[in-house]
């Protein structure tokens, strides 16, 4: 699992569990374009611009890849 946590000043700390119990974290960017919710972090996705829809459905939140319409395994949290 990994956790993403976006800043104000548009920041955006990612980080996840390594093989022998350790934890690795690294500073990437955040922004809005095209009605999508992009990010990019060196390690996350190779380094490449992930910029999935955000579809809200009631109280839940969830990621949307938008060239398949595949929903992510993502928890999204205010």
């Amino acid at each position: 699992p990994f956790e993403i946590v976006l800043n104000a000043d548009r920041t955006a700390s990612y980080s996840f569990g390594v093989a022998g119990g350790e934890s690795f974290s690294e500073t990437g960017r955040w922004w809005a374009e095209d009605h999508r919710f992009c990010l990019q972090v060196p390690k996350f996705a190779r380094g490449q611009r992930a910029c999935p829809r955000i579809v809200k459905t009631g109280e839940a939140l969830t990621a949307v890849r938008p060239i398949n319409d595949m929903v992510l395994p993502w928890s999204l949290a205010r």
